[in-house]
């Protein structure tokens, strides 16, 4: 099977903005649709050695990582994407007497309007309420939501070789460190920017992940990782493995929910 789009680059939008300089272009990527889990998980092996990732929504990953070249020593850009989006398995939300189960690619509009979510977990619903914008939340999913990367300055920015990219210095340490964390930190003081990830926290929510690796399921308090563990990433994926399912079980009786 082919890519379905072999480059794409930034020139057009940079273009209408007045501001296009020579070689200010995104890098080149090959796309492939995916229309199993098997099939992703057998793209991502096969292109490993082209730093192969999966993409939904793509508004952090493409439209952020990517199109600003947020890369170093210990962050590739990837030159595949594997699109999970025409996955069917992992678009929706299914329930049953236990709880419910919310496929990956689901986006955040249709959690905010699925009306179990909403009654049962209005913490999920108004943690994914609260997130960007209408426009991005129509796009954007729940898995991606999940594992954005940080939104810190220094990380996003191309002049500052941080911890995080594999450098050897925490820029916020000295610099403009308003919104970073408190406690927690060492090496690195980012804070986590998913909204969705913290409610599901409190919901006792737990993520079904498959790659190359085989398939486990683990509780979201096991998922996320900290700067101490591994400043390079902030959760247990590894190379060749994306999260597929959440799973919410039903909260006890008279639980009340604030946000």
């Amino acid at each position: 099977m082919g890519p379905r789009h072999a480059t794409h680059t930034r020139q057009a939008s940079c273009r209408a903005e007045g501001k296009l300089k020579e070689g200010y272009e995104m890098r080149a990527f090959e796309l492939y649709d995916a229309n199993s889990i098997k099939e992703a998980i057998d793209l991502l092996r096969a292109n490993a050695a082209k730093n192969a990732r999966v993409v939904a929504g793509g508004s952090d990953l493409v439209g952020g990582l990517m199109k600003d070249w947020v890369h170093g020593k210990g962050l590739a850009l990837p030159e595949v994407l594997v699109d999970i989006t025409t996955i069917k398995e992992l678009v929706g939300i299914n329930e049953d007497n236990g709880g419910l189960t919310i496929g990956a690619a689901t986006t955040l509009s249709d959690v905010i309007d699925h009306k179990t979510v909403s009654s049962k977990f209005s913490l999920l619903s108004n943690a994914a309420l609260s997130v960007a914008s209408p426009l991005i939340r129509n796009f954007g999913t729940i898995g991606g939501n999940i594992n954005q990367r940080p939104r810190c300055w220094f990380f996003r920015g191309e002049d500052f070789n941080c911890y995080k990219k594999g450098g050897d210095f925490c820029y916020a340490v000295t610099g403009d460190n308003r919104y970073h964390a408190i406690i927690g930190g060492e090496l690195c003081y980012i804070v986590h920017p998913s909204d969705t990830a913290t409610a599901l926290m409190a919901l006792n929510a737990s993520a079904k992940i498959d790659g190359v690796n085989g398939s486990k399921t683990v509780s979201f308090d096991e998922y996320f990782t900290g700067p101490r563990v591994d400043v390079l990433r902030e959760n247990i994926l590894k190379p060749g493995e994306f999260m597929t399912h959440i799973t919410i079980p039903n909260p006890p009786g008279g639980v009340k929910f604030g946000w």
